[in-house]
């Protein structure tokens, strides 16, 4: 449950002064019961302070000594700018009135701010402080309320002019009146520390600027600002979202060029291999003399792909064979068994051919591959089968 910041306020008490001159004051600072926020779009919240929850002893002693200052400052008060913001203290211990009210002596040692509070132009106190809050509706004491106040822990008492305060007008310097602006939060409501409107024949407002502070998450953590950088904080937001997904589609746009990059530079590698290239040679070379074996020399190759010369072959050599839907593995290795066995075209010797009838351009290592797809050891004489042995399985059983 994160922590919020709730200003509330009282009016003055009668005054006196010290030997050193400073101001001496009473005050009512807060109370309990229900009071009523408003929020930025219009619409009223009403927050519950139970009596047990005000009076709590580590409540009351976090007032002890806490800070005074002119209206609400922009940010909490701190050892960090105390020198700056710090114009008073509550001297001694605040204390519970037995009934509703917290009761405090406010010693006010800043020459300007003593002379606003004896013009009347500071003459009610607000408490400024943090508080978690339980979002459970309810009635109480026949209000209806929106959340209850737990865990509060006070920051200063500031003090402004009349009509300011928020828990009525015998809270004054005793404290709490009108309701007080709430400004969005998604995760936690934060109070603007002004009225809503200056009350009628109230002095004009000489002290600090209002603080009307949004809480906004920035990088997972929560940053109390004004709504004009609150505005901005959600622009800029908005512009680092969509500039992330545009890199990130840009990304892997790139990722796809590279991966393609890379395989053509593997292809054109492939294909400056001198070694591959000599290879790739050598096979065309084989497989045109060995289609050239059974189609006859005149016959045109140029042009067709090493499968389509294979299958020119097998059609010349067996009618029957079809080839359609065989994988391209099939069809070498049924080639290279056909043609092997097969008589040359135009009879006699074939001086093209091996004497194990493999073509004579054929390495050893082209040879045992041969031999293994066509199942048949190197230099066997072709089976004297019945259709020729061409139209035969590749893998047959000897018996």
């Amino acid at each position: 449950m994160q922590p919020v910041e709730r200003f509330d306020a009282a009016t003055l008490g009668e005054v006196t002064r010290t030997p050193q001159g400073f101001l001496r004051a009473p005050a009512r600072v807060t109370r309990t019961g229900v009071l009523t926020y408003r929020r930025a779009d219009g619409t009223l919240r009403r927050e519950l302070r139970r009596p047990e929850q005000v009076f709590a002893n580590g409540s009351l002693a976090t007032l002890a000594d806490a800070p005074i200052t002119d209206l609400h400052p922009r940010e909490m008060v701190s050892a960090q700018n105390a020198r700056e913001l710090a114009l008073g203290h509550i001297t001694g211990d605040a204390r519970a009135d037995g009934k509703r009210y917290v009761e405090a002596t406010l010693l006010i040692t800043d020459a300007k701010l003593i002379a606003a509070v004896e013009r009347r132009d500071r003459v009610e106190a607000s408490c400024g402080y943090t508080c978690k809050l339980i979002e459970q509706p309810g009635t109480y004491q026949g209000e209806r309320y929106d959340a209850e106040q737990t865990a509060i822990v006070y920051n200063h008492v500031g003090l402004g002019p009349r009509g300011w305060g928020r828990a009525g007008a015998d809270v004054a310097l005793r404290l709490d009146g009108k309701p007080a602006e709430l400004t969005d939060n998604p995760h936690a409501a934060t109070l603007a520390l002004d009225p809503l409107e200056p009350p009628e024949n109230a002095p004009p407002h000489k002290g600090p600027a209002r603080m009307d502070l949004v809480t906004v998450r920035i990088d997972g953590i929560d940053a109390q600002v004004t709504p004009q950088a609150e505005q901005l904080v959600r622009k800029v937001t908005s512009q680092l979202e969509t500039a992330t997904a545009t890199s990130a589609e840009l990304q892997k746009k790139l990722d796809a060029k590279t991966a393609e990059l890379d395989a053509t530079a593997k292809q054109l590698a492939a294909a400056s291999d001198t070694k591959r290239l000599d290879s790739l040679v050598a096979d065309r070379v084989a497989l045109f003399e060995a289609a050239r074996a059974v189609l006859g020399t005149g016959v045109e190759l140029t042009g067709l792909t090493s499968r389509q010369i294979q299958e020119k072959a097998i059609a010349h050599l067996d009618s029957a064979a079809t080839m359609t839907g065989q994988s391209d593995e099939y069809v070498a290795a049924y080639f290279t068994a056909t043609t092997k066995q097969a008589k040359p075209a135009g009879g006699g010797k074939d001086p093209h051919r091996r004497a194990d009838g493999f073509p004579a351009g054929m390495s050893a290592a082209d040879v045992a591959r041969a031999q293994l797809k066509s199942r048949e050891p190197a230099g066997a004489p072709a089976p004297a089968y019945e259709p020729p042995a061409w139209r035969q399985p590749l893998t047959v059983t000897r018996t």
